[in-house]
């Protein structure tokens, strides 16, 4: 079990998106905590049981109607058929309550898990999946989730993964139209057919396990939407690192470039259900020291920062943070 607490500060509280020089956004500092519990359990040699739960919370000085709670968990068990082969059901669920964007995220499946050679694994699910939205039900969605990925171990310290996904999205509300002609072209209906997204993945990544570590990745998603102005494609650029210090200092950091294009215009109202690491660049940083054998001080930096050129917005957020870790 693992437990994290402490102060922070949020630039931009309630992640609003502007117009260069007009509008503002709201800073503000926050008690943060979170507490992570797991558990394995081997029955018959064969059969591995896995379960997992956490849940964190924010609690604003200034806002209070920004305060969030999020829990989530995960069950898995996996059956060791063959050597080379397994076969896993996996369950998992993600709750967020507070600060208008109540969601509640659940999916349910199978996986297969092949090991045709030791340095490779390749690993094919697929789930039921659906998604509630709960301050704008017509942005609530379900459909199957089908992923496949691979990994080769190069070496004892280099690795190389690939993977590539479909998630095709059946949402709750209806498709909405381009925008009306001018006024003496006539008028344009709406469209009377539900909204239907189809969702397309595939990215390739490589790591090093040695005296440090680093990975770097790029991947490409494609939602493409019968609805004006919901079609997305993004490129992602992402690179982590970790290293030793003295002072038995340890530091990680990450960092991600995402170029985003909206082939039908930029929709604010897209934007209220996104999370930052799903349309912004962003740039992270943490130190850690322990002061005791289950005791570790932190501190943490994020910025957050996107543009959306159509629409002429700009969305920036820095997050301070300082905490206590403990591990029971």
């Amino acid at each position: 079990m693992h437990g994290w607490l402490g102060p922070g500060f949020d630039s931009n509280v309630t992640r609003d998106i502007i117009t260069p020089g007009i509008g503002t956004i709201s800073p503000d500092g926050f008690l943060y905590g979170l507490v992570e519990a797991e558990g394995r359990l081997v029955l018959l040699e064969r059969l591995r049981l896995r379960g997992a739960y956490d849940a964190g919370g924010r609690i604003f000085l200034l806002n209070p109607s920004e305060n969030t709670v999020v829990q989530s968990a995960q069950l898995e068990a996996t059956l060791a058929i063959l050597p080379w082969l397994d076969f896993s059901l996996l369950g998992r669920a993600r709750d967020r309550r507070g600060a208008d964007r109540d969601y509640t995220d659940l999916s349910g499946g199978a996986e297969v898990a092949l090991f045709p050679a030791d340095p490779v694994e390749v690993r094919v699910s697929v789930a039921a999946h659906r998604f509630i939205y709960w301050p704008r039900f017509d942005y609530s969605w379900f459909g199957p989730d089908g992923l496949v990925s691979a990994k080769y171990r190069i070496d004892r310290h280099h690795s190389l993964s690939v993977f590539g996904l479909y998630n095709p999205r059946t949402y709750s509300g209806k498709a909405k139209g381009p925008p009306p002609p001018p006024p003496d072209k006539g008028t344009q209906p709406e469209p009377s057919f539900g909204r239907a997204d189809s969702v397309l993945g595939a990215g390739a990544a490589w790591a090093y396990r040695g005296g440090f570590q680093l990975s770097a990745g790029y991947s490409y998603f494609d939602t493409t939407s019968n609805s004006w102005g919901e079609t997305i494609r993004r490129h992602r650029l992402t690179a982590t690192g970790a290293v030793r210090l003295p002072w038995e200092l340890t530091a990680f950091a990450s960092g991600t470039l995402q170029l985003a294009s909206y082939p039908q215009g930029f929709s604010t109202s897209e934007f209220v259900v996104m999370n930052d690491e799903d349309f912004a660049s962003s740039v992270s940083a943490k130190l850690a020291r322990p002061v005791g054998a289950h005791v570790d001080l932190d501190i943490r930096y994020a910025f957050y920062f996107s543009t959306m050129p159509t629409a002429n917005f700009v969305y920036q957020r820095h997050v301070v943070t300082i905490g206590v870790s403990v591990n029971f």
